[in-house]
């Protein structure tokens, strides 16, 4: 009896082993047939899925991705997948995606591709501008891969009518700024849309911490509407390199910070540099402080004291007249921007 038993046993871990095997072989077989992996030039899988008709990239190892594989599993089986197994099809996608995978270039919110620049909207319907020194519209697909993480904001249609309120006049009146730091402000904003190396810091400063933290975020807001929308201290290489893959512009806020250091504003430089922090990835970055830390400040940043309290005290009607002009604000940053490439291109 005990025999027979042990029997028993043996035979449930060896179909066990069995199942787990054959899972891991479909599941890998899924991933490459109804997903088109690639790799970043610095080795990083990623996978094209269609999801209602739409494509969408997911990092391969990344839950979003780990959720459409079990997903797409369960539909041909039936059956779910054991964490355990579906962490070791991930890492084999990766594996084999790094060192065969076609290369591919992909972007944050905003990209370059055959004379042609795309803004990403992150519209369920996927829509995105496209503009050059000819003008900007809006159309539906893009040939530039967008990274869209789980937390990824959409931005409104831009547009084209100034009667709403004056264009961005009016939006920096709305923030604070003054008149003679504007057309900082306005460059800042026209090099987050034209994707480079040695990207734009600008700082903003001033007495007050609230105005100054409102007008940083609605700056960054324009066009890169992030929901992780701040960072209090300068993170770790690892945690950045997440930030730099998902994020158009980097936003810090160093209002209660004792501890920043120059090291930190060495990790600042080198962002706007494009160096180090292993991806070689530049960003355009903001710093908003008082003034009792703008010595720690890199010199290289542009230093604006914009910020002098704005139209609205209350929280929420300042950023329920953000809502109202933003399409606007956006549609003249376009405007700016088109004109820069035409002036460029004469």
């Amino acid at each position: 009896m005990k025999s027979v038993t042990k029997n028993r046993e043996i035979t449930k871990k060896v179909d066990k082993k069995q199942l787990k095997a054959e899972q891991f072989k479909l599941l890998v077989a899924i991933g490459q047939k109804c997903s088109k992996l690639w790799k970043t030039p610095e080795g990083i899988a990623y996978a094209d899925v269609v999801i209602s008709g739409n494509r969408v990239t997911f990092r391969v190892q990344s839950k979003q991705f780990s959720d459409w594989l079990q997903r797409r599993y369960y539909s041909e089986t039936g059956l779910d997948i054991a964490d355990k197994t579906q962490l070791s099809v991930l890492s084999t996608l990766a594996t084999v995606t790094a060192i065969n995978g076609l290369e591919r270039k992909f972007f944050s919110r905003v990209g370059e591709e055959n004379g042609y620049y795309y803004l990403d909207l992150g519209t369920a319907c996927k829509s995105f501008v496209r503009y050059s020194a000819n003008g900007w519209e809006i159309v539906g697909h893009s040939p530039v891969i967008f990274s869209r993480p789980s937390n990824y904001s959409s931005l409104p249609i831009p547009s084209a009518d100034r009667d709403i309120g004056c264009g961005l006049d009016y939006f920096y009146e709305l923030i604070g700024a003054t008149e003679k730091h504007r057309s900082k402000l306005s460059e800042f904003l026209i090099k987050c849309l034209l994707p480079t190396n040695g990207e734009i810091t600008i700082s903003l400063w001033g007495s007050c911490g609230t105005s100054t933290s409102r007008a940083a975020e609605a700056l960054k807001k324009i066009i890169d509407p992030l929901a992780t929308n701040k960072l209090h201290h300068v993170p770790s290489h690892t945690e950045m390199a997440t930030h730099l893959e998902s994020s158009r512009i980097i936003l810090y806020e160093f209002f209660d910070c004792q501890d920043f250091s120059s090291d930190d504003v060495d990790d600042i430089i080198e962002i706007s540099r494009g160096e180090g922090f292993a991806t070689g990835i530049s960003r355009p970055q903001i710093t908003a402080y008082t003034e009792s830390l703008k010595r720690w400040i890199p010199e290289h940043c542009i230093s604006v004291n914009s910020v002098k309290g704005g139209l609205f005290e209350s929280e929420f009607d300042y950023w329920a007249e953000f809502s109202v002009i933003h399409p606007e604000v956006l549609g003249a940053i376009l405007d700016l921007v088109c004109d820069r490439l035409a002036s460029t291109a004469s």
